[in-house]
């Protein structure tokens, strides 16, 4: 991958870190991925690109908070970042309907009234 050898060339070099991540993502590796975006990170704290990749790859992985995080990142580094705005937004849609899905499941299990319940005879 052009990637590696570009990271091999320059070791601090973190836009190459964080195109190796988004390679990596389409790759469908996105542990490997995301161990690029945060090494991106670690080299430059600032680069918005590589909060967008991180936050991107934690999408794949169904790990909508710390994605939300990611991107409110990239877009307090660049606030003129579409595409971190539309993923907060792809993000918290997620999260709202894991919530929703969630509480779902709860009240036709009978858990949420049964902690309801033992909540209200706590008084």
């Amino acid at each position: 991958m052009a990637c590696d050898q570009a990271t091999r060339l320059d070791p601090n070099n973190a836009f190459a870190y964080a195109n190796k991540g988004v390679a990596l993502d389409n790759l469908q590796r996105y542990e490997e991925a995301l161990a690029a975006c945060d090494q991106a990170i670690r080299l430059d704290p600032n680069n918005a690109l590589a909060y967008n990749g991180k936050a991107s790859i934690l999408i794949d992985l169904q790990r909508y908070e710390e994605a939300l995080v990611a991107f409110e990142q990239a877009i307090r580094l660049d606030s003129n970042n579409a595409f971190a705005y539309n993923g907060k937004g792809s993000a918290l849609e997620a999260v709202r309907k894991g919530l929703r899905s969630q509480l779902e499941r709860m009240r036709l299990s009978g858990e949420m009234w049964y902690n309801r319940s033992r909540c209200m005879k706590k008084r």
